[in-house]
């Protein structure tokens, strides 16, 4: 009887373990201090690891996001809305009919590796929006290096603060 007892109580504790595993990698347990966030996880990279990628910096503040039952409030300053032509440069992130909202900025301290800009290029009057993959100085002064995330190769041209339009905050689909 003692045996068998411990048999069922070994099954049980496998059987928990197991449980709880799967709870873990399928992301339905989260860490509690995350207060609701979402805990995106990847089976692949469960087995390879994540690779970190740079993503858009923090330019609105969790207190400046109101949500109510009815509505959303951004309360962001001086926000333009911007929308996007079908050239398929920032495939997945955004395409043709997303709605985009943009800040100006004032400083090239203010942007990162990872943010979207939108700029002009020297000699168009077109308005482009790539990510932001590096940063360098040179005999003209500072510069950004941009990239379409869905372009195999960062743009050919060295972005100057002053052709900054603004920096993406948000996207909605």
């Amino acid at each position: 009887m003692n045996t068998k007892f411990s048999l069922i109580v070994l099954a049980l504790l496998v059987f928990a373990l197991g449980w709880t595993t799967g709870l873990m990698v399928t992301g339905l347990v989260t860490d509690l201090s995350s207060q609701g966030a979402e805990s995106p996880v990847s089976l692949h990279n469960l087995k390879n690891g994540n690779v970190e990628r740079f993503s858009p910096s923090d330019f609105v503040a969790e207190d400046q996001i109101h949500v109510y039952d009815d509505r959303i409030v951004l309360d962001i300053e001086d926000a333009r809305w911007a929308k996007f032509t079908n050239t398929n440069s920032m495939d997945p992130f955004f395409d043709t009919g997303a709605n985009g909202i943009e800040v100006a900025v004032t400083s090239p301290g203010q942007l990162h590796v990872g943010d979207v800009i939108s700029f002009t290029v020297e000699g168009s009057d077109r308005v482009l929006i790539h990510r932001i993959v590096g940063f360098g100085y040179d005999e003209e002064g500072w510069f950004a290096i941009t990239k379409g995330d869905n372009n195999p190769q960062p743009d050919p041209v060295k972005v100057r603060f002053g052709d900054i339009k603004g920096v993406l905050v948000g996207i909605i689909y």
